[in-house]
């Protein structure tokens, strides 16, 4: 049976993989708030190029998780703005937001 890789299994995996870079690049904390009144907590920095990269975490996870952390690593490494964003009441942005 051919097995196939998902994105939970790419979390898990790289957690386990002693591949981290963590984030040297000063990152601003944005608080961002929603029509119906909820937040959610940010933290963006700015590159050189015209290229803006988002990052959404999985389940269970917060912008300051590893695999976050790398892929924003890697995103700024080639020069590349990056907005890592919390969802709702998730890591810094717990208490922000009433709505799911």
């Amino acid at each position: 049976m051919k097995q196939k890789f998902t994105g939970h299994i790419h979390t898990i995996v790289g957690n386990l993989l002693p591949n981290h870079r963590p984030v040297a690049t000063k990152f601003t904390s944005v608080i961002l708030t929603l029509d119906d009144g909820d937040q959610l907590f940010l933290k963006v920095a700015q590159g050189n190029s015209h290229i803006v990269v988002c990052l959404f975490h999985g389940l269970g996870g917060n912008i300051d998780s590893i695999y976050m952390q790398s892929t924003a690593a890697l995103a700024i490494a080639q020069g590349h703005s990056v907005v890592r964003t919390n969802h709702r009441a998730c890591g810094q942005g717990l208490l922000l937001a009433q709505h799911p």
